[in-house]
């Protein structure tokens, strides 16, 4: 199962728009398709966009949703940064994640993906 950092802007984007490549990304993390890492930072910045654009009662239930999807490992800010370590010199992961799904056919090709 590949595994990816779930962004800040997949989220935001796949929640408000349904039909955005986002949304199509966070359908197969909901089927448990796609392996995510979330972080506490992550967190904290979608809330607070949310609450910010909308209001504390939708970013509440955004927050409910990301802790409620399968197949996701939450790391602290410590872990962070070795995970960012790691992967410092490979591509952007969203980019592997996009195109995986696009070998997958889940993702369609011809959208404008970046």
């Amino acid at each position: 199962m590949p595994t990816a950092y779930f962004d800040t802007n997949v989220n935001i984007i796949g929640i408000l728009q349904p039909d955005s490549n986002s949304r199509l990304i966070l359908r197969e993390i909901k089927k448990g398709k796609i392996k995510i890492v979330l972080s506490d930072y992550l967190i904290d910045e979608v809330m607070t966009w949310f609450k910010i654009n909308k209001d504390k009662d939708f970013a509440s239930m955004v927050r409910l949703y990301m802790m409620s999807l399968p197949a996701s490992e939450m790391i602290n800010d410590f872990q962070w940064s070795i995970f960012i370590d790691d992967w410092k010199d490979r591509k952007i992961l969203l980019l592997i994640l996009m195109i995986f799904l696009i070998f997958a056919h889940i993702l369609p090709v011809k959208r404008n993906i970046l």
